[in-house]
């Protein structure tokens, strides 16, 4: 179950399926929830926004801001 769910996230977020703002949104309110979940869930966030921002390099810009 798991396998499939991780598998279709990767792949409709590559670049060519959504645009970069969208992509940026998420990746904020997945930040957001990070300050606010359990270290269990963080675990598995934190990794998964840098996974985005990598695969998205014009969504750095939320960095440096």
């Amino acid at each position: 179950m798991s396998f499939c769910f991780f598998f279709f996230f990767f792949f409709f977020f590559l670049p060519r399926y959504l645009p970069a703002n969208l992509i940026a949104a998420f990746i904020k309110r997945l930040a957001r929830l990070s300050l606010t979940a359990p270290p269990a869930a963080c675990v598995i966030i934190i990794p998964e926004i840098y996974n985005l921002l990598k695969r998205h390099p014009t969504c750095m810009q939320l960095i440096h801001r």
